[in-house]
This record gives structure tokens, sequence and C-alpha cells, in this order.
């Protein structure tokens, strides 16, 4: 303010102008304590300035009388017309007064400097400043009600849902399929990274996917969840948008569950429905000696978006002011956060009619799964370690955390991808499809399970070191 009564640049004379001076950015640093009643002796100089004085940089330095530098200012801001209320360049009396107060170290500005502020508007949903609603405002029923309003039936064998003391199903002279999964907070999922939608999302797809390794076709759901009372309303409707979202993608049913109160944070338990006509299921227990081994997909990219997810949690902790490392996993953070389950794949091997001896999803690691196979088969197996499918992605930060990609594929787990055994007749009828690669062969059950490594014909023995809730950490058998 002083620069300006000195230039004569008073309230009515920029009020005759037409223009006003408007801070944009401002930023300081002490030095030494100044106190209320100090003299205080301060520099001006304009260290930055726009070609056509439009914007400017004023440098401010304060010093005591004996000449003790105890603080810095500068403040970066535009001229702007007052009745356009936008930027403008201001009178040459103006600009003449600023060039007394620039040196031979002044920048030249421009818009492109706005940019190397700290900070910058992210506008929100104006919904999110409304007042969080507890559950006891809804009640039971209410609640249910709520969440369930946006949901409609569209498959023709859900015949009745919300509503009833219970759905009415009909299977249409098919086989009945059901599988469940509980998923407790702390235990299947961590909230810290976890986006509800998100979860809600996946919740639906595990159970999905156990449907589509019977090789049927899901067609209903039940929800049930237990919470506790730090979820509002709005949480549970992320979670829901999320179970909205899985049913509208593969075309299935809400037709029922529950809610109720928890002590331990956040439990999920969904139940899958699905239909098959019989002669289409496929069981675990159908391979025989000499059956090709095959996965769908590409292995280990979900436990490596979960070290990923891991390791930035942890960062975070420890210190709440550094921004996540994100960028470039992609591909492997979406594996673990929004996988998808392989329902397409009824209809692709339909296309090469080719049915599965066996199949199962890989929900716990790559080893675990083949050794259910080999158990309810009665049957071993040799997996090849070089035809194991893995991403680019999964490799490098496999790298990255000094662990061997291939173990990731064998123990990770969540993968969600498709391991089944098909005939060795069928082996020109899959051996170009970009989407299946064949791993391995079974063999007697006598010669057990074995990886066949990489450029050797060393065996190693298949273990499963999956993922057991009960241990909460990877199981070794």
């Amino acid at each position: 303010m002083a620069f300006m009564t000195k230039e004569k640049m008073g309230v009515t004379q920029l009020s005759r102008w037409g223009i006003g001076p408007v801070i944009l950015h401002e930023r300081y640093s002490f030095f030494k304590e100044i106190y209320a009643d100090q003299t205080v002796i301060v520099s001006v100089e304009i260290d930055g300035c726009s070609e056509d004085s439009s914007i400017y940089r004023f440098l401010h330095k304060f010093y005591t009388p004996d000449g003790v530098h105890c603080a810095t200012s500068e403040a970066t801001g535009v001229w702007i017309d007052m009745m356009l209320r936008k930027m403008t360049t201001p009178p040459d009396d103006v600009v003449e007064a600023m060039n007394k107060y620039k040196t031979a170290e002044t920048e030249v500005l421009s818009r492109e400097d706005f940019k190397k502020f700290p900070f910058h508007p992210h506008n929100i949903d104006p919904a999110e400043f409304k007042e969080l609603t507890p559950i006891s405002k809804l009640g039971e029923f209410g609640l249910i009600k709520h969440l369930t309003e946006q949901f409609s039936l569209s498959n023709s064998s859900s015949e009745l849902g919300i509503g009833d003391d219970a759905a009415v199903i009909n299977p249409e002279n098919k086989k009945v399929v059901l599988t469940t999964d509980v998923l407790a907070e702390g235990v299947h999922f961590n909230l810290g990274y976890v986006p509800l939608k998100h979860l809600g999302y996946k919740a639906v797809v595990v159970n999905l996917s156990d449907i589509a390794a019977m090789n049927a076709t899901p067609t209903q759901i039940l929800v049930s969840l237990a919470v506790s009372n730090r979820f509002p309303v709005e949480a549970l409707e992320e979670i829901y948008s999320g179970i909205q979202a899985a049913c509208s993608r593969y075309k299935i049913d809400l037709i029922g569950g529950d809610t109720t109160s928890s002590n331990a944070g956040l439990v999920m338990s969904i139940t899958a429905i699905g239909m098959e006509n019989e002669e289409n299921i496929v069981k675990r227990s159908g391979a025989k000696p000499n059956d090709l081994l095959v996965v769908t997909g590409d292995l280990g990219g979900a436990y490596m978006g979960l070290q990923i997810l891991e390791r930035e949690h942890a960062v975070f902790l420890a210190d709440p002011n550094m921004q996540p490392e994100m960028e470039g996993y992609d591909y492997i953070l979406e594996r673990q956060l929004k996988p998808e389950a392989r329902t397409d794949v009824k209809g692709m091997l339909e296309q090469l009619d080719i049915k599965p001896t066996s199949m199962i999803d890989i929900s716990d690691g790559l080893a675990s799964e083949i050794l259910h196979l080999s158990d309810q088969s009665a049957v071993g197996f040799r997996l090849y370690e070089e035809k194991i499918p893995m991403d680019s992605l999964t490799i490098s930060t496999a790298d990255e955390f000094n662990l061997n990609p291939v173990v990731t594929a064998l123990s990770g787990g969540e993968d969600y991808e498709l391991l089944f055994t098909i005939s060795p007749n069928d082996f020109d009828k899959i051996k170009n499809h970009p989407d299946f690669t064949i791993i391995g062969h079974a063999v007697e059950k006598e010669d057990g399970n074995f990886m066949v490594a990489r450029g050797s014909n060393q065996l190693i023995a298949l273990t499963a070191q999956g993922w057991d809730a009960f241990l909460g950490n990877q199981q070794n058998e």
C-alpha cells in the first residue's frame, strides 16, 4: 500500500482508470521474530513482470533499523478491469511507476507461470457438503429399501426379488449352481486404500468367478452386510453403487440379502446363483492323464498391484503429506482393485467346440489351484515355467520389489482367471487362441505335481502357498 500511495495510485486514481490490483499467490519466509511495536523497514522490488505489465510479482524484504533481515515475502498478482472483471494492461502511468522497481534480474512472466503455483482449483460435487446420514436414522428395513430401490429384475428366472420374506427363482429345467464368499475388513480388504465402490464390485466378481469355474451362467446374487456405526448411509451407498455396476455388467439380479450391526468394522457376505444344463457343468474332478492344462489371461498382476497399494499406504501412514506414486501401474492396480470374472470363457469354448474335463478359478494362486484339480481328479500335473503367462508390467514390478515373477503367479492369487484341462484331441482347436495358454499336462497321480524349470528338465515340487484367511498370511502345505 505504501508503494501505491508513493506513486500516486490511491483508490481514487485507480477508480478513474477503472483498474485494480488482485493478488493471486503470496508466500513468506521468516528468519527472526518481529514484535508488534517494532520499527521495520520494508524494501520494494519487482522481480517478475509480464511484457505488458498486466502480471507482476513484488518482492519485499523486512529489516530492523540495524540491518537485520527478518523476513521476505513474495506476491504475484494481476491488474484487472473493474467493469469486465478480467485481466487487463494497466495505463502508461502505472507501467512507468512499476519500471522504477525493476532490476536487471527481473523475470519475464506469462500466464504459464500461474501453473507453477502450488495450489490449483479442484471443484467438487456440492452434494459433498451435505451432512452424513447415520444408519440409525433409516433403521434396518428403511436402509435396505434405500439401498436397493434402484435395482430391478432382468432375468426370466428371477420371479420374485426384494420385498418379500424370500425370493423366488425358476430354474427353468436347469441345474442351480450356488456359491458364497465372506469378505471381512482387515482380513480380506483394507479400507485405507480400497475405494468402497470398488469393494462392492469386487465382492460380486469373486463369487461370479466361482460360477464361471463351473461352466455355468450367473443369474442372481444375495448380499448381506454387517457394519459398525462408523459407516454412514452414504458409505453403504458407495458399496451398493459398485454392486449395481457389477449387476449391470454381468446381467445378474440382486434378489435379497440382509443387514445387521457389527462391532468389528465391515463384513460382506455374497451368495451367487447360476443356472446351467446338467451336461454343460464342469467340475474339478474330470481331468485324466495326458489332458492339457490351460489357463486364461495372465497371472500375478493382482498380487503385484496389492504390493504397490501396501507400499504406498505404508508411506502415507509414515508421512501423510507424501503423494502416492501410482503412475504407470494402472493395469496391475485394476487387476487388484477391480478384477473381472471370466464369464466370457464359456462362450469362447463353445465356439471352439471344447468342453473342459475339469475347471477351477484362480483365487488363491496357480500352484494351489493345480493341487486342487490334482486332488479332486486323482491325477498329477507337469507345469512348465516358461509357459506361465505374465504381463510385462507384472514382471517389471516384481523385479522392482526383488520378487521372482513366477512366484507371484504361483502363489499371489486374486487373478480370477480360469484354469482348466481339455482332451489332447482339442489341441488344434485352442493352440492359437490369444486368450488361452497351454501351460502343462496331466500325468498319473503317483507321478506327483511338479513344475519343469525354465531352460532345464529340473522338477520343482508344487506346494500350496496361496492365501489362507485363518492364517492371515500365505499357507505352505
